[in-house]
């Protein structure tokens, strides 16, 4: 994939610079900032208001995705993230283990996901999650979601419990340490095999020393909603994710999801105030999640 598509929830500035030469206007933006930084307060007095604007505003974080993602990789080098302004209420349409590398490490306070379960899941219809027939991506996923993670933050993620041995030493290889284990249980059957299947689980991960919660939450949550899977084969209701989100971040953090689906976790930080920033591979789903999150509903 050679570019990353951008959803953000945010009106961009449309100066004809940003697209007839984007590269030379970023190079040119990362030097005046530069400039601008090197000078002390009474020097910048002088500086006149209209080009005092300009340098310090930050550069719009679409074009900033768009070329970190653009070029070649010994060019990205130049480009950190002490330049670049972090994306917030953002959906990039793009592979999370080229996506999280690119963002600066500590800048998301809360990590809700729901990951592909290995199960290589197929619903009657056909459609299948990418990345449900392999655990290549297992490891070096977590791995870099820690290191985005901020010093004592949560980490919230469902598994799936036929590979909880695989998701546990993903889990623990990454440095996260589970603080809390959730049973989700349904009103009705997923499906049937030697059990019928009733409950999703999930668990609850800490970097470092995370403060308590004033109100924290049981740990068997009732599943009452069920979406029909109508947006996506594992779509999780919105209902759902609205505690977790609540007690586990804080009013104006930044909630990230790098498996983000039909975008649940993300219109679910987005009701309650919170910044967003998802990640999904899949261009059909990203498109799924991008008209939800601009249409503003809730829903299931």
């Amino acid at each position: 994939m050679s570019r990353a598509g951008v959803t953000s929830g945010h009106a961009l500035s449309t100066f004809p610079c940003y697209r007839i030469l984007p590269t030379a206007y970023l190079s040119l933006k990362l030097s005046a900032c530069r400039a601008w930084q090197g000078l002390n307060r009474h020097r910048r007095k002088f500086v006149p208001p209209v080009f005092r604007a300009a340098l310090v505003q930050p550069v719009p974080r679409e074009l900033m995705l768009r070329l970190r993602f653009a070029l070649p990789l010994g060019t990205r080098q130049q480009f950190s993230g002490k330049d670049l302004a972090m994306p917030t209420d953002t959906l990039i349409h793009g592979d999370c283990l080229r996506v999280l590398p690119e963002l600066a490490a500590g800048s998301v306070d809360f990590i809700l996901t729901d990951p592909p379960y290995l199960v290589r899941y197929r619903p009657r219809d056909g459609r299948g999650v990418a990345g449900d027939d392999n655990a290549a991506w297992l490891k070096p996923a977590f791995a870099q979601m820690y290191r985005v993670l901020q010093a004592d933050g949560f980490c919230f993620s469902f598994y799936g419990w036929p590979h909880a041995d695989r998701f546990m030493e993903a889990f623990r290889s990454a440095g996260f340490r589970p603080v809390g284990h959730f049973s989700f249980p349904k009103r009705y059957t997923s499906s049937v095999g030697h059990v019928r299947c009733q409950h999703e689980c999930a668990y609850l991960l800490a970097k470092g020393n995370p403060n308590k919660p004033r109100n924290p939450l049981g740990d068997v949550i009732e599943w009452s909603e069920n979406t029909g899977n109508k947006l996506h084969p594992t779509q999780k209701p919105v209902s759902v994710l609205l505690p977790l989100i609540e007690t586990y971040s804080s009013v104006g953090g930044r909630v990230l999801d790098p498996f983000a689906g039909s975008g649940s976790s993300l219109l679910a930080a987005k009701t309650l105030g919170r910044g967003w920033l998802g990640i999904e591979i899949d261009q059909h789903y990203h498109a799924v999640a991008s008209r939800r999150l601009a249409n503003e509903g809730v829903g299931p």
